[in-house]
This record gives C-alpha cells, structure tokens and sequence, in this order.
C-alpha cells in the first residue's frame, strides 16, 4: 500500500458545520481479509501537527478488538506510524 491509494475527502458528517471541522478529512481502505481502515487528518481528532488518527474497521464499522488498535483508535500518528499501521491491518487474519 502506498499513500497514493488513500483518496482524501472531506469529513465532519453531520458536523461539517462546526468550527474546526472544515480542515477534516477523511481517507478510508478496505482490504481482502476483511478488515480496513479509516484514516483521518486535521479537524478535531487524534491529529495535530501533521499527524493522523487511523481506526481499524471491520465489516464497514470500527472494530476495537484487534491487535494493532488494541481497543482503541490510533492517534498523532507520523506518516511512516500511519502507513505501517495500515500495513499490518492488511496482514491480520479474518476475526474467528
């Protein structure tokens, strides 16, 4: 996977509105195994500085018990923390 394949849009939903969302955006992946991942830059996140936030997902929806997130998602990520992050979500296993 390369940074390439993450197609940026603007994100908020249903806050789009509100101050601080408008530099929101949103690039989302799915992989074979099943698994994929939301990613997100700027707005009120997990994200400062450059940095990224990243959620596994899991047959469309967020999926916390898995071993790269640990329960949670993955905030002020660095750009090579970001890209292994999605890297080793390609790799996990489909859940049991």
């Amino acid at each position: 996977m390369h940074y390439n394949d993450l197609k940026w849009e603007r994100w908020g939903g249903a806050h789009a509105h509100v101050p601080g969302y408008e530099d929101a955006y949103r690039a989302r992946v799915d992989f074979p195994n099943g698994y994929g991942v939301s990613v997100l830059r700027g707005g009120p996140f997990y994200t400062k500085n450059g940095t990224y936030e990243l959620g596994v997902l899991f047959g469309g929806s967020l999926h916390y018990d898995n071993p790269v997130a640990q329960g949670d998602v993955l905030g002020y990520l660095t750009l090579d923390e970001m890209m292994q992050a999605c890297l080793d979500v390609s790799a996990l296993p489909p859940p049991l």
